[in-house]
Order: structure tokens, then sequence, then C-alpha cells
């Protein structure tokens, strides 16, 4: 067991890296939005996906532990509020729930850091808005059954307006030397609330909420990330649209984040909802380009996108595992819910 773990993150890189020829940077943007838009039968999608309590698993980050078991952290709605899941699977299909968060968590992300600890973060509620939590944990079993061995709550900087919140974290990368958590430092995105959501990034060293360096606009950790979207959404209204959840990977040596964002802040959220769309941010150009993502039901809207790179159950077989989720305003006749798939890398 523990020989595989060490070896799975260097088997993604020697498969990444063999198929990694000479391509430009131009040619392996075009493959990733491929394989990113393109729902086919052979993408094998899951629509509706649930744990084994029947839960929905919303908002999935999805990663893989060794050739045959992943890991995923969701929410679903609990008691008017929502609750992360975190489970497990060997199949992709099937999701063994093992442990839950605490009320009132939700958007959800894992990390996985080099010596095989283990970081989550997601966004907690609160009344006077809603805060980050971060946890470390030490070992993988740890991760399965919430024993965190350290953790962070980090409210709103003071730059946000009083009330409004931050949320959507992802972990752009994290170092922990020698497995010290108090000696490390982690990057996370995350989006804040005002007139309408937009992006911000920060570094948090040693896990110390008293030694964090907030990003902003255009100097976030992914530069430009909001101007990007920005670009694409309604600029002749006087409340261009909110800009939200993100995730990033490497993708054949390049940098890339996959986010979503609404064309205008109506203030009407059913309006909204059914204009939600998905963009590819490629950290090259500081530019993104719009996915349309093509389902044989016809979805036309799309939220809180993640996106891994993993090898299939018991294969060498590279993939881009796409999670999003469906709004009801702009579902076709696909279920409202989250679909996960995969498209195989060339």
């Amino acid at each position: 067991m523990v020989t595989k773990l060490l070896t799975l993150p260097l088997l993604l890189v020697l498969v990444a890296a063999s198929l990694a020829t000479a391509q430009s940077e131009d040619q392996v943007r075009a493959e990733l939005v491929e394989l990113i838009t393109n729902v086919t039968v052979e993408s094998n999608a899951i629509y509706n996906l649930q744990d084994t309590y029947g839960n929905e698993m919303q908002c999935a980050k999805i990663i893989q532990i060794e050739s045959y078991f992943y890991i995923g952290v969701y929410h679903y709605p609990y008691n008017g509020n929502f609750i992360v899941g975190i489970s497990k699977s060997n199949d992709l299909i099937h999701w063994q729930q093992t442990s839950v968060l605490e009320f009132g968590s939700s958007q959800a992300t894992v990390y996985r850091v080099d010596n095989d600890t283990y970081l989550m973060a997601w966004e907690q509620t609160y009344s006077t808005g809603n805060h980050i939590r971060i946890r470390y944990y030490s070992s993988l079993s740890d991760l399965l059954s919430d024993h965190s061995s350290s953790w962070v709550d980090i409210p709103p900087p003071s730059w946000v307006e009083a009330g409004k919140s931050i949320g959507t974290p992802n972990i752009f990368t994290a170092t922990v030397n020698n497995g010290n958590i108090y000696d490390s430092t982690i990057i996370v995105g995350n989006h804040y609330g005002g007139e309408a959501d937009r992006q911000s990034s920060f570094s948090i060293t040693n896990l110390n909420v008293n030694d964090i360096n907030w990003m902003r606009n255009p100097n976030t950790y992914y530069p430009h990330l909001e101007d990007s979207v920005l670009y694409w959404l309604d600029q002749e209204s006087s409340n261009p649209g909110n800009i939200g959840g993100r995730d990033a990977i490497q993708f054949k040596g390049y940098d890339f984040a996959i986010i979503e964002g609404n064309p205008s802040n109506t203030g009407n959220s059913h309006i909204d909802f059914a204009h939600w769309q998905v963009f590819l941010y490629d950290r090259q150009t500081f530019n993104a380009d719009v996915l349309a993502v093509r389902t044989p039901c016809e979805a036309t809207a799309w939220a809180n996108p993640h996106f891994t790179l993993i090898t299939l159950p018991n294969s060498n077989k590279l993939v881009v595992l796409t999670t999003l989720f469906i709004p009801s305003e702009g579902a076709g006749s696909c279920p409202s819910s989250t679909l996960i798939y995969y498209n195989v890398v060339g």
C-alpha cells in the first residue's frame, strides 16, 4: 500500500510526460478545451452523482490516491443548509461516504501534499459572512475519518464589505516541509462578495491566520483571472455578473484554470442561474475562453467546475476528469445535478 501511494504521483508525471510531445501551447489548450467540452457516450458520464446514502454529491472535487482508489469531497442539502461529505471509490461510479464535516460546510476541495498528507478547504457558514476553513490531515485514514491534526478558520479580510463572504476555495499549491504543517506555505484561490462576486487569492504561512498575504486582481496567484472572465461578461450592465468557483491543473507542462461566471447580476437568482457558464483560463496568456460544453441532453448552463488529471482504475490510461453542476434553469433534458465525466488524453 505504501509503495503504491508513493509511486502514483510519479506515474501520473511519467504518463503526462510521455504524451507531451512537441505540441505548441495553442495545441495543448485546444486539446484541453475538447476534453472538457465533449460529453459523449465514450465520456462515461454520470448524471446526478450520489454517494451510497443517496446524497447528491454536489460540486464534487475528486482526486486519485492510487491506481484504483479515489477520494471525493462534496456537499449536499442538510436541514436547511449544507454539509460536506467525504467519500471513497474504486471505480469512479460507486462512492462510499466515510465521514462528514460540520453543519454549514460547503464548496469543499481536497489536496494531496507530496508527503502523502492531505489538506481540505471549504466555505463555512457564519451569520456575519462566510469564512474559509482549512484542515490538515497527517494520513489518508485521518482524512477519511475527518481526524484533523491542525486547522485554521480564515475570516474575510478588512477590505471585504461588512457582512459579505469569502468562499469557493481551491488549493493552487501547498508545501509542507517534513510533514510539519507549522513549516508550510499554502496558496488558496477564492471569491469574495460585494456588489458582485469577484476573485482573490492568498498565501498562508505555517497555517497561521496572522501570516496571510492577500492577493487581489490583477495580482492574484493566477494573474488577471478575474479580468479574463469579465471580458466575456455583460459590460453594458451597471453590475456585470458574478465570478465564482475555480480549479486548476497543469496539463502537458502548461497551467490552466477552469472557472465559473454569469453574464450579468440581475438580482434574480433564477434568471442568473440560467446563464452561468464555465471558462478556461490560460496562465500563459492571462486570457480565458468560454467552454461550450456539449451534452446529448442539451444543457446550456454550468457551474461549480472542477477538473483533475487521473488514470483510470487499474490502468495507465490518462484522462481529464471533469465535474460540473447543472442548474435546473439551464438543464435542458439533463437532470439538475452534478455531472461527472472523463475523456482520454491523446
